[in-house]
Formats: C-alpha cells, sequence, structure tokens
C-alpha cells in the first residue's frame, strides 16, 4: 500500500475490483487519489515563485526566464553551482 494510486490501477486494469478484498478499497482510493493528485499539484505552484521572483524549475526554464528578462542571471547562478560542485557540464 505504499502506491495506493498505482494498486489501485493495477486492481481495476486486471479486473478484479469486484472482489470482495478490493470492493471497498477501490472507490476509496480513487476518490483519495483526486485529493493526492490536487495536493501536489497546488505544491508545485506555490514553488514556483518565492518572494516575488519566478523559480526555474529546470536547466532550459531558467534558460527561458533569461532570455525572457534579457539577463544571465541563473545562468551565471548555475555556473557558479556547477563549478562549485565540480560537475562536468555544458551551460
Amino acid at each position: 500500500e505504499s502506491n495506493p494510486v498505482e494498486v489501485e490501477e493495477y486492481v481495476t486494469a486486471c479486473g478484479i475490483k469486484d472482489e470482495p478484498a478490493f470492493a471497498w478499497w477501490v472507490p476509496y482510493t480513487l476518490r483519495k487519489s483526486d485529493r493526492i493528485i490536487a495536493a501536489v499539484t497546488n505544491q508545485l505552484r506555490k514553488s514556483s515563485h518565492k518572494y516575488g521572483i519566478e523559480i526555474p524549475t529546470s536547466i532550459d526554464h531558467a534558460k527561458e526566464i533569461d532570455e525572457r528578462k534579457k539577463k544571465t542571471l541563473w545562468q551565471d547562478a548555475l555556473k557558479l553551482e556547477i563549478s562549485n560542485v565540480g560537475l562536468p557540464s555544458r551551460i
């Protein structure tokens, strides 16, 4: 039950959702999965800005923000971070 949504999808795909062991559990998990997905989506929306500054979710997103603002702040920050960590990369 560590992944109830995946188990529910598997049970439904196998056609055993009407078995006594799953008859109560599948509808409950379906309702619960909607809440789980809504909570994750809401958390993603909350973390897109911090102190009024747009926070990138990937390197490509950081480049897009820099191009839109016509600055290189995120690219400079990424280069500094990678040089501090010591990972070989192309930015």
